[in-house]
């Protein structure tokens, strides 16, 4: 049986108060808002500055999860994941403002991950105290019954598309994805707006990843076949008009070197990466084929170090934290009112084109897209 999805807009940033929006972070050249952070006071409590946290009642309600995670002698949280290595420099940012909890990052590929999460969750050792991937990645072990179900008192900052009806996980982050394209080659213009456009015999050859995957096409297509846009017949001839490929990595600098003129599903954070290294490539992303990508975090059922982990999902949602994804992390932090960079400052553009599936439900719907496409496409 098909599960109805439910398709929400997620709500226009709006202004917050000028405090909240104080620069907090050391701006990425060349991609973020140049916005620059004071070093943090050591401890939540240190100061009379609670304009990192948003508020002075969240602030306390922080600091309260701070004393009782050092009462219980919890010196550090286990970060699962392959955000717990990219947003590194935000670690640091949290040891400054905690000085007594370190994060320790545990990188994995997205299945062993999946597979290590369920076996502590089923059979110990517990070790993993958070995981952060992209929506479906959590939402998977959320629809397991293998993370703790857990609101931070800020939760509510966040735009309600972003929170799980059922509180088992929080949406914090997300990367915009659009057109990568070598730049001597091509112009922005001449990229394509729409799924009817990467049928279009001039982007023959474009390279993107398998959609049976359940990566980043998927996550681009899914949207659209929510809303019945994606058939069989339109997965048929996407193939025969572009090169699917396993991995998208390996082909990032072919399109910087000129030899793939167009990559149609890659995130800015990527894109900036490139950009900051002199690569000559250009991307954009345009309504009606560029979109969001969410990413969430959760507790793992039986976190050995529970207290940093609610005190971590906490802090991910204040405007400090919320900054530092866009600053150091190359993403967009969900909070509103936050500093974007000049080409995400309209994001919203396109989620309003093409809605973001309702998060609650956005595993299952994953999985029967996948299950659509290996159907069409073979697996």
């Amino acid at each position: 049986m098909r599960l109805e999805p439910t398709l929400k807009a997620p709500s226009r940033p709006r202004t917050l108060l000028a405090a909240v929006t104080v620069a907090l972070s050391l701006g990425v050249a060349g991609c973020s808002g140049g916005t620059s952070t004071a070093t943090a006071p050591t401890g939540s409590s240190a100061s009379s500055d609670t304009a990192w946290a948003g508020s002075a009642g969240i602030a306390k309600a922080i600091d309260d999860l701070y004393s009782a995670t050092t009462a219980a002698g919890e010196s550090e949280l286990v970060l699962y994941g392959p955000y717990a290595q990219l947003f590194q420099p935000l670690w640091d940012q949290f040891h400054s403002r905690f000085p007594k909890v370190t994060i320790v990052p545990k990188v994995l590929p997205a299945t062993a991950t999946a597979a290590t999460v369920a076996a502590e969750v089923q059979t110990g050792p517990h070790v993993g105290d958070v995981i952060m991937m992209g929506l479906a990645g959590v939402g998977v072990p959320a629809d397991k019954d293998q993370l703790e179900p857990y609101q931070p008192p800020n939760a509510s900052t966040l735009p309600s598309t972003y929170r799980d009806a059922k509180g088992r996980f929080v949406v914090q982050f997300g990367d915009v994805f659009g057109s990568l394209f070598n730049s001597s080659k091509m112009t922005a213009e001449e990229t394509p707006g729409s799924l009817a456009d990467l049928l279009d015999p001039k982007y023959k050859g474009q390279v993107m990843d398998n959609p049976t995957l359940g990566v980043v096409s998927a996550f681009m297509l899914l949207p659209h076949h929510v809303k019945g846009q994606v058939s069989a017949d339109y997965l048929v001839k996407l193939k025969a008009n572009s090169e699917f490929v396993e991995v998208q990595q390996p082909y990032y600098p072919k399109v910087a070197a000129g030899q793939v003129p167009l990559m149609p599903f890659v995130g800015h954070a990527q894109f900036a990466t490139m950009k900051q290294a002199g690569a000559t490539v250009g991307w954009v992303a345009k309504p009606g084929l560029g979109n969001l990508v969410l990413g969430a975090s959760g507790i793992i059922k039986g976190a050995p170090h529970l207290n940093a982990a609610k005190l971590f999902q906490a802090w991910f949602v204040t405007p400090e934290a919320q900054q530092l994804i866009v600053d150091k992390g190359n993403t967009i932090g969900l909070l509103p009112g936050l500093k974007l960079p000049a080409e995400l400052q309209d994001y919203t553009k396109l989620t309003d084109a093409v809605p973001v599936p309702d998060v609650t439900t956005y595993a299952q719907l994953m999985s029967q897209f996948t299950t659509f496409a290996k159907q069409t496409l073979g697996s």
